[in-house]
């Protein structure tokens, strides 16, 4: 398989006069279709990274390439293009929009681009409404959803525009285990399906020990790479 991620030597440093670095000399490959967790204690240094990666932030020194593509030039709009068409967001807090449906917050990323909703669009997002096992609330608005049933909007949210890479900063920080296991499953059937790329920040040991490769973050630096 290809690497669809590759970081080469990323440092980050915040602040002017005195200078906090909190990533040193990172070297990281995530193959496309891959199945990885990212751990670490708070502060490790681990959101700052996938934020990184995500291209929400920009290291201070090192290359971020991304399907092949080096950023370390792009504008803020190229940027911004990459993003909606590479790069599917997952959070601890979903951001839903409350005054929409679940329908039309799944819709929004590819509204962004495109202002008319195209037969096709509308067939695949039919589609992850069932995947996602939302058809019942569907035409809910947010605050009518369950958190589980919030999450699993923001994740077909998140595929609307088929990317192949899902970034999760602890998508199942805010719910109880049996839920936790729901969406663990849902993102693992979305890896088989679509060989959809995952990398996925968690505190739950569970979770982190069913992906395919562990990844500890640990002062900054990586401190534990296991690839099972």
């Amino acid at each position: 398989m290809d690497n669809i991620i590759e970081l080469r030597k990323i440092c980050k440093s915040y602040g002017e006069r005195v200078k906090t670095k909190v990533l040193f000399d990172i070297d990281l490959q995530i193959r496309k279709g891959s199945f990885n967790s990212i751990i670490g204690s708070s502060g490790s240094g681990k959101s700052t990274l996938l934020n990184i990666i995500g291209t929400l932030d920009k290291p201070t020194e090192g290359q971020v390439i991304i399907n092949g593509t080096d950023t370390r030039n792009m504008n803020k709009d190229q940027l911004a293009e990459l993003r909606n068409t590479t790069i599917g967001f997952i959070f601890q807090f979903h951001y839903l929009l409350p005054e929409f449906t679940a329908r039309e917050n799944i819709l929004m990323p590819y509204r962004i681009s495109n202002y008319n909703i195209s037969r096709e669009i509308q067939e695949w997002s039919d589609k992850l409404i069932d995947l996602t096992g939302i058809r019942d609330v569907a035409d809910n608005l947010a605050t009518d959803m369950s958190g589980g049933q919030q999450q699993r909007t923001a994740i077909a949210r998140a595929l609307i525009n088929r990317p192949g890479i899902i970034l999760a900063d602890e998508p199942t920080g805010n719910l109880d285990s049996d839920t936790t296991e729901n969406i663990y499953s849902l993102m693992r059937d979305v890896n088989r399906e679509f060989g959809t790329t995952f990398l996925i920040i968690t505190h739950d040991q569970r979770i982190a020990e069913k992906t395919d490769r562990i990844i500890e973050i640990r002062d900054g630096r990586i401190g534990l790479d296991i690839v099972k």
